[in-house]
């Protein structure tokens, strides 16, 4: 298919082509124009194929045996491109390098930029780090964004961002974003924290220290960046020891970021009364690799004998421990002994149990009339909790129970007939659950019963 190449009417016999694909062979031909019209064609002209202009090669230059030729083209694209900020005129964008550079270092990269409705991209800037912002947008307007790396061979093709970007102000609520929150620093020593946040608009912050507004002398300062909260302490103090509260505010919402300030001194001078003393102390500086999981306190008494044994308290409930101990005299401190084994700090515990003599599994016979009394001791580790019924369901409200941590004791005065029957004792705690019963019958015989019978298992049945 021919097609025109020349724009308008060439004076002359002489016409340079241009726009041409390179390695493609064209054929061309030439008509004449006059005011009556345009003439038939020329004969086409051989094939042309489209290259720079070439010379026969030179001689070659020889190497030495060993070394290598360096092959250099251009550069892959750049990576994935990410947008890292929008204000209301301008785009900051940041990329990754190409995966392969050509050979050559990359020198350079291009930005282009390309408006909505447009047609055509065009060169925003040039760059030699792998981020730009281009400034100079028209807010509310919708632009998208490519790059492509330069290096001495030429440009790679561009890499184009995924979506279109609006510019115009972000909102964003304010975020913190903190690695840990305690801080220490030892006494007399200097302490920088620096909080990295994130907030569109800018957010106002404030800072609290124990509940009360945090104040700047000439050693203690605060204040904030675009992007960084800071606070500084110069030579601290035991007073600058606290719970530090940021509150962050903007139009989007509100965050605190919590900053706990730890400064190690040597232990104070211990609080004493007439049988106790009360010892402070930071922690190491050096904690040893590992979690520190708690202190050895150690005393020796000066005035009296030592003792050799020792009630160690205020542990921490199922925690696992172990003990050592050494002796001390005016030379110095023995050898520590190792306590054989682990101990678990907790409440020993034992299975319920209802001490009642064989006795008692037989049938209790008692007069109409009298008073039934029967006492149980009762074992266990936490004290169980005690519960009698009479054939499986509630006592009825004339009896009388009391429970203590070692025993249990059921009261019926006036027996009658309605009071004949089983009489079960159920002991339970965390670590089980005992049951024992009593088969209680009430006599019609007119003969005499003893007044008192006492039952090895402390149990006694007292007639009245």
């Amino acid at each position: 298919m021919w097609y025109r190449i020349s724009k308008g009417l060439v004076k002359g016999n002489i016409f340079k082509s241009s726009g041409l694909e390179d390695g493609v062979a064209y054929e061309f031909r030439v008509m004449a124009e006059n005011m009556a019209g345009i003439g038939k064609p020329s004969k086409a002209s051989e094939p042309i194929l489209a290259l720079d202009p070439v010379d026969p090669p030179g001689q070659p230059v020889p190497i030495s045996t060993g070394e290598s030729v360096k092959v250099s083209e251009k550069p892959q694209p750049p990576g994935k491109i990410t947008l890292k900020d929008v204000t209301k005129n301008s785009v900051t964008l940041s990329w990754e390098k190409p995966e392969h550079d050509g050979g050559s270092r990359v020198g350079c990269y291009v930005v282009e930029i390309l408006p909505k409705g447009a047609d055509k991209w065009t060169q925003a800037l040039i760059v030699k780090e792998t981020e730009a912002t281009i400034s100079g947008l028209n807010a509310g307007e919708e632009y998208m964004f490519r790059v492509a790396a330069r290096n001495e061979k030429g440009t790679s093709d561009p890499r184009q961002i995924g979506v279109p970007v609006i510019v115009k102000d972000l909102v964003i609520a304010p975020a913190v974003k903190m690695l840990f929150n305690t801080f220490t620093v030892l006494a007399g020593e200097d302490l920088k924290v620096e909080v990295p946040y994130i907030a569109r608009p800018k957010a106002t912050v404030s800072w609290v220290k124990d509940g009360l507004p945090l104040k700047r002398t000439s050693r203690v300062n605060f204040g904030a960046t675009d992007t960084m909260l800071n606070l500084t302490i110069n030579e601290a103090t035991k007073d600058d020891v606290g719970h530090y509260i940021i509150t962050l505010t903007n139009t989007a919402g509100e965050t605190k970021a919590d900053i706990g300030i730890v400064v190690l001194d040597k232990p104070g001078q211990p609080d004493t009364t007439r049988t106790s003393v009360f010892l402070s102390w930071g922690k190491p500086i050096s904690d040893g690799g590992c979690e520190i999981q708690g202190y050895i306190v150690e005393c020796c008494s000066t005035t009296a004998e030592a003792p050799t044994k020792f009630e160690v308290a205020n542990l921490k409930e199922n925690q696992a421990y172990k003990f050592r101990v050494c002796a001390i005299n005016k030379v110095g401190v023995g050898e520590h002994a190792d306590v054989a084994g682990i101990v678990v700090a907790k409440d020993r515990a034992d299975e319920p149990d209802l001490d009642i003599d064989p006795e008692l599994r037989k049938i209790v016979t008692i007069k109409a009339g009298a008073s039934l009394r029967l006492f149980i001791p009762i074992k266990g580790r936490p004290t169980p909790t005690i519960k009698w019924d009479k054939d499986e369901a509630p006592l009825k409200e004339s009896a009388q129970v009391e429970i203590t941590s070692s025993y249990t004791l059921l009261v019926i005065d006036k027996m009658s007939r309605n009071d004949s029957g089983k009489y079960t004792v159920s002991a339970e705690n965390s670590s089980g659950t005992k049951s024992a019963f009593v088969v209680v019958r009430l006599s019609t015989s007119s003969g005499s019963l003893p007044r008192t019978v006492m039952v090895k298992a402390m149990v006694w049945i007292h007639l009245l």
